[in-house]
This record gives C-alpha cells, sequence and structure tokens, in this order.
C-alpha cells in the first residue's frame, strides 16, 4: 500500500504529501525489523520536511530515524530521539509526545541507561497524565520503567509501579502488563499462576496482545521452573515462536531463551544427579 503511494505521488518537487507518505513507510520499516532501509528512507523524507518546513513531520521522522539507528547501538539515536521530543513539546501534538517518550525511553533501556530511564520515565508520566494519554502511551512508558527498576534489582518498586499501571487501565488490556515473569521470581507462586490463567481466554487481535505475548510466555517459563516443572518449558517456547510475528522474534525471544536455557541446564543436573545415583545404589 506504501509502495503504491509513492507512485500515486510525485517524486518532484517535493510535496507534504511525497514526505508523509515515505514517514510512514520509514515507520513501517522500523517496526518490522527492516531498519537499514527505514534509516535510509527516513533520512531521504527529512530533506523533504525541513525543505518545506513541516515540523510535525520532520519530528516523526526524527523519532522513527532515532529509534533505528538506537536499535543499530548507533550513537546518533539517541540525538535525534532527544530531537524528535523537543519538537514534539513544539508543536504540541499529543501524539508525537507520546511516541517520542516511549521510544526514547525504550531506547535507554535497550541500552541499560537506568538513571537516565528513571529520570526519563518521571517526565514522561507526567506529561502523559497531563495530556490524558496516560493510558495509551503513558502504559508503554510505564512498561520500559519497570523493566528498568526490575533490572536494577527495586523489586518492589517495579511491583508497586505495576500496581498503578494496571488499575488505570480497562480489565482486558490491564491482564496484559500484570502478568510477566516478576511474580514468579519474588516467590509468589499462587498468585503468578492466577494471572498465567486470565490470559488464557484472552483476544489476540489488538497491540496489547501482541506487545504482551512474550511476558506472558515468559511468566509461565519462570513459573515453571520455580516449581520443577522443567519439562514443560521447551513446548512453552515452541508456542511463543509460533505465535509471535516473525519480525518480533529478534527482540522478543531473548528473555524467554535465557530462562529456556536455565531449564535446560536443570533438566541436565537432574539427569546427572539421578545417573550417580543409580550407580551408587549398584
Amino acid at each position: 500500500a506504501f509502495q503504491r503511494a509513492l507512485e500515486l505521488v510525485p517524486a518532484e518537487p517535493w510535496t507534504r504529501e511525497r514526505v508523509f507518505v515515505l514517514a510512514g513507510q520509514a515507520q513501517l520499516f522500523m517496526l518490522t525489523g527492516r531498519l537499514d532501509e527505514s534509516i535510509a528512507v527516513a533520512r531521504e523524507a527529512l530533506e523533504g520536511a525541513v525543505t518545506l518546513g513541516e515540523r510535525h513531520l520532520e519530528g516523526e521522522l526524527r523519532n522513527t530515524l532515532g529509534t533505528a539507528l538506537a536499535n543499530h547501538r548507533h550513537p546518533d539515536g539517541f540525538v535525534e530521539l532527544r530531537r524528535a521530543l523537543a519538537i514534539a513539546h513544539e508543536v504540541g501534538h499529543a501524539e508525537d509526545i507520546g511516541r517520542a517518550y516511549v521510544n526514547l525511553a525504550s531506547a535507554l533501556s535497550e541500552d541499560g541507561r537506568w538513571d537516565e530511564l528513571f529520570a526519563h520515565g518521571a517526565e514522561g508520566l507526567a506529561e502523559t497524565r497531563r495530556r490524558g494519554i496516560d493510558r495509551t502511551h503513558g502504559a508503554y512508558l510505564q512498561t520500559n520503567v519497570i523493566d528498568g527498576l526490575v533490572a536494577v534489582g527495586r523489586w518492589d518498586d517495579a511491583v508497586a509501579a505495576q500496581a498503578t499501571l494496571t488499575a488505570r487501565l480497562p480489565p482486558d488490556i490491564g491482564i496484559f502488563f500484570a502478568c510477566d515473569p516478576l511474580l514468579a521470581d519474588r516467590g509468589e507462586l499462587d498468585a503468578a499462576a492466577a494471572a498465567i490463567e486470565r490470559t488464557r481466554a484472552l483476544p489476540e487481535a489488538h497491540t496489547a496482545a501482541l506487545q504482551g505475548t512474550h511476558p506472558i510466555y515468559e511468566a509461565r517459563v519462570a513459573h515453571a521452573i520455580w516449581t520443577g516443572r522443567y519439562d514443560e518449558v521447551a513446548a512453552t517456547v515452541d508456542e511463543l515462536i509460533e505465535r509471535l510475528p516473525r519480525v518480533m522474534l529478534g527482540w522478543k525471544l531473548a528473555p524467554v531463551l535465557w530462562r529456556a536455557t536455565w531449564a535446560e541446564a536443570e533438566r541436565a543436573a537432574l539427569a546427572h544427579a539421578l545417573e550417580a545415583g543409580t550407580a551408587s545404589a549398584r
């Protein structure tokens, strides 16, 4: 559809319509993991946006470009993401502001820049509340902050933040943000099992379900490990791979795979112990 749209708008001179289509195509490439193509299209379209003085589109493009560069671990990614946030504030477009906060938070989280993430997250959550988008962009922003709190060992703070998040979301969406491995890792195994059970019959055809799929499966794997059900883990991982769009596997599967590796190590240790015990009995 984007390719057809490009055929319908003149290549020269620059028009707002062409920049608009290119901006959408660059974002689509970024979201589907085609980062090099996203970077090339975003840079091309930026020329047009700057030439035309289209600040709103320039901000969108810098956001997309920054996210793609950050995913490549390129230092300019953060430069572009911060420019995008500044432009979004300048233009005053709520959705652009929310997207800028979310994508910069995601990049900071992926890079392990925890102090910056927490400061940025606090600012962004206040801003999304002020603009009435704390149940959309604010929700995703807070999940990035929660990931950081878990990573640095502030688990009580993570649980408290998660409670405030799920309390303000509709129940059918909130469950996707409430079910993750933290409960099982904290030893709250009954609560973890209940949260996992609530996700089994939920619809899959919306963004929260797509974004929330891998934490649910990570929660299932974590619960299986902590309750000694190592044999269930491989099948759970296979099911996740079947359900996730292929483009998401690279950046969503790793947290589940390291737990699956842990489960296999436990299985091997048990097998060795059993073999040693059997040998001793002889």
